[in-house]
């Protein structure tokens, strides 16, 4: 009888819930303004999705933005329920249920228990266990997935989408409910969430009945901890705006140029076997913008492993006696190997000179281009306050050079000056971005630009802010490592083209691997002055 009456009941419910839920779009989500405390180990959700849907259904919530510490819940090709984790390193737990179709046609409750203890991940459907996927079948997964730390302080979660650039994992039907909880729930609970969670359950994260919350602003926490806000996605680019070709864009007023490579760590990494493309592309554009300078901009390697070493530095040698070219140390990069790899008498040979005898995590070389002079810096992550003063003096006893500092970490992708509040800050560091921007940067009338690398983002992303002397300083953050993830070795490169007076700038990005623009928004020019 129990039986019996469960199974209406669960018609019932599909029956009345039937004229409900929320749709998404990549243009518009809601997002939590603070990520939860706690990690997962329970993930719900009603959901809708037209029967036999083949494509990827898209995520129910996410906080991935090609970042390490994210994590996914989402129901992936061909209605298959799966959860995406990944942790330091870019080291990752794929768990696919491959048994389970959640794309039915008619709404069905969807719960994942992730189990570290024994290392296992349950799939249920409607109340019922279906799958159960152990870390066996999962060969990335070579640690304990309480290791992964799913979810970060610093990264909140969206709800039917993810934070990749353009919110193209965005779910593709309807979200009745989503909860999430600290604990692993059992097949009892797990009926008994079906019909609502209790708010009170000491274990539950969050809780969104989203019947009826169709383009409501606010869906509130039922369990009264991470409320969720409707926002329109700043970073939408519609698809036919991902990647230009050659005849698309218009180089005709770059008289020459600097090559940038930003963090190469997950295609050193990752994708060893396409890091020549990246030198392959500067050599063969080296005459088309008019190449004086290519420099790297830290993190060349994402574990500091012997054999990134050994691959990064045969690739850059083969620019020498070609084009002049620096690399910048980042936070993956151990200064040690650092200097063994690059502090070769030929790279020493290039820089006009250091800031310790022996090192060259601090250097600086002049450059002249036709009636422009130009002082550039590499500097270290998070620089001393006596690096500071050392570049200070430099730039101030050469009016007649303008300055450029290259770094790791400065900017944040949302084009304010790093902190210690903004998701990876130069932790342990004398100084972050808005540290080197008030104390030095803004004091020096000749410093004309300032460019890094280290927070991931699709874009490059500009900042322009006048010194206190009223000169213009503009600054760029350049880090493909996230689209490199995600797009599995993009090898992009950041061309920095000047017009003949050097008083124009023109971006142009460019994927060594596609041999197409990316992102029209990445082609722009802009007014140094």
């Amino acid at each position: 009888m129990k039986k019996l009456i469960l199974c209406l009941a669960l018609i019932l419910a599909a029956v009345s819930l039937s004229a409900y839920g929320v749709s998404f779009r990549p243009d518009i989500y809601y997002t939590q303004k603070e990520a939860p405390r706690e990690a997962a180990h329970t993930y719900e959700a009603w959901l809708k999705l037209p029967k036999g849907y083949a494509g990827r259904a898209g995520c129910i919530t996410g906080n991935f933005d090609m970042t390490c510490h994210s994590v996914i819940f989402e129901v992936h090709a061909a209605g298959h329920p799966r959860l995406y984790i990944m942790g330091k390193n870019f080291r990752t737990a794929d768990i696919k249920f491959t048994s389970v179709n959640a794309a039915t046609g008619k709404f069905v409750h969807l719960a994942i228990v992730l189990d570290e203890e024994k290392h296992e991940a349950r799939c249920y459907l409607n109340g019922k266990l279906r799958e159960t996927v152990t870390e066996a079948p999962m060969p990335s997964a070579v640690r304990p997935l309480s290791d992964f730390e799913t979810v970060d302080p610093a990264i909140p979660l969206i709800i039917g989408g993810d934070r990749r650039y353009g919110n193209g994992a965005y779910f593709h039907g309807q979200l009745l409910s989503v909860a999430e909880f600290s604990t692993m729930r059992s097949e009892k609970e797990i009926r008994g969430d079906m019909y609502d969670p209790d708010p009170g359950d000491p274990g539950l994260l969050f809780y969104y009945d989203l019947r009826k919350a169709e383009g409501k602003d606010v869906l509130e926490d039922l369990a009264g901890n991470y409320p969720a806000y409707r926002e329109k996605n700043p970073n939408y680019t519609k698809p036919e705006d991902m990647w230009s070709e050659e005849k698309d864009i218009d180089n005709g007023p770059i008289a020459w140029s600097i090559a940038f490579l930003g963090d190469t760590q997950v295609v050193n990494d990752l994708y060893p076997e396409k890091f020549h493309l990246l030198i392959d592309a500067i050599l063969a554009k080296k005459d088309e913008y008019n190449i004086k300078y290519v420099m790297g901009l830290g993190d060349i390697t994402n574990r500091n492993l012997p054999r990134e070493w050994e691959l990064a530095k045969e690739q850059y040698d083969r620019l020498n006696g070609v084009i002049p070219w620096g690399v910048v140390i980042g936070n993956h990069d151990g200064s040690k190997e650092y200097n063994a790899a690059f502090g070769t008498p030929e790279y020493r040979a290039s820089c006009d000179g250091v800031f310790e005898e022996g090192k060259i995590d601090n250097s600086y070389r002049f450059l002249t281009v036709g009636q422009n002079k130009y002082i550039v810096f590499t500097l270290e992550y998070g620089p001393r306050d006596e690096v500071m003063e050392w570049a200070g003096k430099l730039i101030d006893e050469h009016p007649e050079c303008k300055a450029i500092i290259t770094t790791h970490c400065y900017l944040f992708r949302d084009g304010t000056t790093m902190d210690a509040k903004d998701m990876y800050p130069a932790a342990g560091r004398p100084n972050n971005g808005d540290d080197l921007w008030e104390k030095y940067f803004r004091k020096h009338k000749n410093i004309q630009l300032v460019i890094c690398g280290h927070d991931p983002w699709d874009l490059v992303v500009c900042r322009q802010e006048k010194g206190d002397a009223g000169n213009m300083v503009t600054q760029f953050l350049i880090d493909p490592q996230g689209t490199d993830a995600n797009l599995k070795g993009a090898c992009l490169i950041c061309f920095l083209g000047f017009s003949e007076d050097g008083k124009k700038a023109y971006v142009r990005y460019w994927s060594a691997d596609r041999d197409m623009y990316y992102i029209k928004d990445n082609q722009y020019e802009v007014d140094l002055e």
